[in-house]
């Protein structure tokens, strides 16, 4: 069963006690894992989408590369969005979304790249 496309709030509000002078505030681990699954689910998808329609166009050598880039940095922005740019409700810090998962596609996008640009380019 796939996990649903929408991120669960995983900062959880504690009543501020009179006594403390320094509040941390508390995430729910597993809607951070909902939310991070949710990250790995779509930039895979992306990488494999991008890595055909860089194949497609015929993108080589550094073009390609940056052609993947661009997808992360708009799937990264696309997140942003989606949380109303208010991270902090849904990740614990800006790395989830910015950096973390980022390599994690790159091979599927290698793989799919050069398979579409073979298949639409040699013959």
């Amino acid at each position: 069963m796939a996990p649903s496309a929408r991120p669960s709030k995983a900062f959880v509000k504690e009543e501020k006690k009179s006594d403390d002078i320094m509040e941390t505030p508390a995430y729910s681990a597993e809607n951070v894992q909902h939310n991070m699954r949710i990250i790995y689910y779509s930039r895979t998808f992306l990488s494999i989408v991008g890595g055909v329609v860089a194949g497609v166009l015929g993108l080589s050598a550094i073009s390609g590369f940056l052609c993947y880039f661009i997808i992360m940095l708009l799937v990264s922005g696309g997140i942003a969005a989606k949380t109303k740019f208010d991270i902090f409700s849904y990740f614990d810090s800006w790395q989830r979304i910015t950096v973390d998962g980022i390599t994690a596609g790159f091979m599927s996008f290698v793989l799919f790249w050069t398979f579409a640009y073979d298949i639409v380019h040699i013959f």
